[in-house]
């Protein structure tokens, strides 16, 4: 997790509970696309997370295909969201330091969204093989 002006943080939950949740809100600094972005590898690591318990059940293909298409969708989002990010932070003419920063963090959120298309595309190449 990154912090304001600060040294990044990792998280770790030492609470054990059944449903392993955790409530973190999402704040960006200049414009709120660091949040919206996050939200986007969020909503497509929760969608993996309902589909991974599906896989046993190969005949719910029809439901495994429609989430790995929303998968698609979420990473197509974090794209969009990446490169208008990226283009506000070369706008403004800010600190090289503060830009370097801030690029890094988007291509790191935008390499995670594509890994989870990469796992719906492993996704649909079994379901398509069993079908």
């Amino acid at each position: 997790m990154n912090n304001q002006n600060e040294r990044p943080s990792l998280l770790h939950q030492t609470i054990t509970n059944k449903n392993h949740w955790m409530i973190l809100k999402l704040i960006g600094t200049r414009a709120n696309r660091n949040a919206i972005g996050a939200k986007v590898l969020v909503k497509a690591t929760k969608i993996i997370m309902e589909l991974l318990p599906k896989m046993r059940n190969l005949r719910l293909s029809s439901s495994l295909l429609q989430d790995c298409i929303e998968i698609h969708t979420q990473e197509n989002e974090g794209d969009r969201i990446e490169q208008h990010a990226l283009a506000s932070l070369f706008e403004n003419g800010q600190d090289p330091i503060y830009i370097i920063k801030w690029k890094d963090i988007y291509e790191e959120l935008e390499s995670a969204t594509d890994r989870c298309e990469d796992v719906a595309n492993v996704i649909e190449g079994i379901v398509l093989k069993n079908a």
